[in-house]
């Protein structure tokens, strides 16, 4: 299949190949903060001041309605402080601090093939795995954004390093910008993913699994075809 493909798009020019497919990752890391912010207050219920009661059991608010009183939110939901909330999103900024210049030296000196291969690698799945770990907790839902985080600290060290050998000087502003230019493509799709997904199966982990599954394609079509330099 790979030598197929290789034939059939060899008038491809393979920078502009590695360019593309580092725009894409961009999408990805930031369709994958993206879905996590969909769906989170899908997931956890936070009660707002028109819900508080006096009650023990807010669940039982509308208690004269044979129906549950929710929106249409879906089987499991969880009920996490919201302190508990901050922490989980905010572990993925600690891994982008932690691991994003360690990875630009790794990159530099071993190749950023890999090295993107494995945070792009890390963000998917874990994006794949939250409604399992969700159920876990929420301090293992902190570590999984962690892992996240540190993973998209190495797509960003590493594609810099492979612009830097793969582009000339003449093109290498011009492919960044395209680059980067990813991050606010990656926003515009990851606000519409959830609409998307609902259409099909109206559960709140569908954007989550989504999301992953196309960081693994992407994960397939890089080994296939880019190199480090």
């Amino acid at each position: 299949m790979a030598e197929f493909l290789r034939k059939y798009c060899v008038h491809i020019p393979q920078r502009f190949l590695v360019c593309g497919m580092l725009f894409a990752a961009c999408i990805l890391c930031v369709m994958d903060r993206q879905a996590y912010f969909q769906t989170i207050y899908k997931m956890v219920y936070i009660p707002t001041p028109s819900t508080l009661s006096n009650s023990e059991c807010p669940v039982m608010q509308h208690r004269g309605n044979s129906k549950v009183m929710f929106p249409d939110f879906i089987k499991i939901r969880f009920f996490w402080e919201r302190e508990q909330l901050r922490a989980v999103t905010h572990a993925l900024y600690l891994g982008l601090i932690i691991s994003n210049i360690p990875a630009g030296f790794v990159a530099d000196h071993y190749g950023g093939r890999w090295v993107i291969t494995v945070g792009v690698l890390m963000g998917s799945l874990t994006t794949l795995m939250y409604p399992t770990i969700a159920l876990q907790g929420p301090v293992k839902l902190v570590l999984a954004r962690l892992i996240q985080g540190l993973g998209q600290g190495l797509v960003f060290s590493s594609l810099n390093s492979i612009m830097a050998q793969w582009t000339p000087k003449s093109e290498r502003t011009r492919g960044i910008s395209i680059i980067t230019a990813g991050l606010f493509a990656g926003w515009g799709i990851g606000y519409g993913l959830p609409n998307i997904s609902h259409r099909f199966m109206d559960l709140w982990q569908m954007p989550l699994y989504l999301t992953g599954a196309v960081g693994l394609l992407w994960v397939l079509v890089w080994l296939l075809f880019c190199s480090s330099k």
